[in-house]
């Protein structure tokens, strides 16, 4: 049951439709796919964001002549890239009120020259009266902006625990660390610069950015906003393959859910996971989703262990009992897209017993 649970593709009314019977199994590829829309929730993005981020992002790297391992770092890579942004949404309510807001508008400049800090003083104590909102800002210039810092590095982080626990390789946890990296260096953690940059990176960058203005404004919007921004955060040459293959990069986005066409493009097709393998990927990423607030670190495992338990006490056999623990696993995965948690921010250094840890400053 548990794999029919996980495996799927979202339906119009927000659901999720089955793509794999529990005879075939789930593949790796499925489970990013699912994690991916918890992520474009938790950005403030529509359904399968990522998902049509990822078809582009295959679509540069076959026009670039990447082979099928290369690719296949690349797909992966795409689909987890953003996983992270939830683990700080009690500190960008604290400062921002409207995180959602505060991560969905972010697509929307070029962070460069100014634009970063117009971008956070507009959004800085949103929803508060004005002296409320005039004492935030004397606050975060005394400090609060070590906070920013820490968020978009926590984001990556946790991102690139997950991929290693799932058994992603160093190219996608290379990539997943430039993240937030920029062509003309001026990004974060470590400045990375231009041809310095992992190309993997360079293509999910400007991807995740023309897939927004695609939705919105069609192949012009999303030519546009790449050559707005050529040379600054994107790669000029790759701005330059979008210019001139975009009917053949925007192809079909808008004619059915991208689901479908994402789990089929996977370079190889990997095999369904193993049962041990899925049950030792659902754990991992039940802990991932607990990281979201200290008060919940361990919650999903505490409550596989209960159902188990459970599952005994009422005389189930020891394997119907043993296969209750895995899917219960899965129970708190939609917490990772809410925002505005009602938890305190730890100064310190947290960490769960199953490895997780994360910097709160």
């Amino acid at each position: 049951m548990r794999c029919c649970a996980l495996s799927g593709r979202a339906r119009d009314d927000g659901r999720v439709s089955n793509t794999s019977s529990p005879a075939e199994g789930v593949r790796l590829a499925e489970l990013l796919a699912v994690l991916s829309l918890g992520a474009d929730l938790g950005m403030n993005q529509p359904m399968e964001h990522v998902l049509r981020q990822s078809l582009i992002a295959l679509r540069l790297g076959e026009l670039l002549g990447f082979d099928e391992a290369a690719r296949a770092g690349l797909y992966h890579s795409s689909l987890i890239v953003w996983v992270g942004c939830h683990i700080d949404a009690y500190e960008q309510a604290k400062w921002f009120g409207d995180d959602l807001a505060l991560k969905g508008d972010f697509r929307l400049i070029d962070a460069t020259g100014t634009a970063p800090l117009t971008y956070i003083a507009s959004h800085l104590g949103a929803g508060r009266p004005l002296l409320a909102r005039a004492r935030m800002g004397v606050r975060f210039v005394a400090g609060g902006h070590r906070d920013v810092d820490g968020m978009l590095a926590n984001h990556w982080y946790a991102a690139d625990t997950l991929a290693r626990r799932l058994g992603l390789g160093q190219d996608v946890c290379g990539t997943i660390g430039q993240t937030f990296e920029r062509w003309d260096g001026k990004g974060i953690p470590h400045g990375t610069k231009g041809e310095d940059l992992s190309l993997p990176a360079r293509i999910i960058a400007l991807a995740d950015v023309v897939e927004v203005y695609h939705r919105t404004s069609g192949d012009d919007g999303a030519i546009s906003v790449a050559r707005e921004r050529s040379g600054t955060q994107f790669d000029p040459a790759l701005v330059d393959l979008v210019a001139a293959e975009a009917s053949a990069l925007f192809q079909d986005l808008d004619l059915a859910t991208s689901w479908q066409s994402v789990i089929d493009a996977e370079p190889g097709l990997t095999p369904p996971l193993a049962e041990d393998a899925l049950d030792n990927a659902l754990e991992a990423i039940a802990d991932f989703v607990d990281i979201k607030s200290p008060f919940t670190l361990g919650h999903s495992r505490g409550v596989a262990e209960l159902a188990a338990h459970a599952a005994t006490a009422v005389g189930l056999d020891s394997a119907a009992a043993t296969s209750a623990a895995p899917g219960c696993c899965t129970t708190s995965a939609g917490s990772a897209s809410r925002t505005r948690c009602g938890t305190r921010p730890l100064n310190c250094r947290r960490r769960s017993s199953s490895g997780y840890d994360s910097t709160r400053t």
